[in-house]
């Protein structure tokens, strides 16, 4: 209950772009996420991706990126290649090097994947 509480609060305060304030929500429902007694990776993934976005949002390129790796490493334990949980991390990811805003460059690619490898 406190983890959907707090999320739920940092998402509201995202969208009214008072970001210091999400940052903190979020930052909270993350660690009670991590300390519970069966902590829901899945939800842990999700916050991490929210927190990620408000990072972006702040400028915060390189612990933006950072953070949304953390949810990618989460989420590829959780769900096949492919899947759209993943989808959405890896777009936050592409869209932010679009931008020019962050310089490292991943294969995010697996080409030992058999789904992959029958599209090469």
């Amino acid at each position: 209950m406190i983890v959907a509480t707090r999320w739920t609060n940092g998402e509201i305060y995202e969208r009214s772009d008072e970001l210091e304030e999400a940052y903190a929500f979020l930052s909270h429902a993350l660690r009670s996420a991590r300390l519970a007694v069966e902590p829901a990776y899945e939800i842990i993934a999700t916050i991490l991706n929210k927190l990620g976005n408000v990072l972006y949002d702040q400028n915060k390129d390189e612990a933006a990126h950072a953070t949304y790796e953390q949810g990618l490493i989460i989420k590829r334990n959780l769900y096949p290649s492919f899947e759209k949980n993943i989808a959405v991390t890896l777009m936050d990811i592409a869209f932010d090097q679009q931008l020019g805003r962050y310089s490292h460059q991943h294969d995010f690619i697996w080409l030992d994947d058999p789904l992959v490898a029958s599209y090469t």
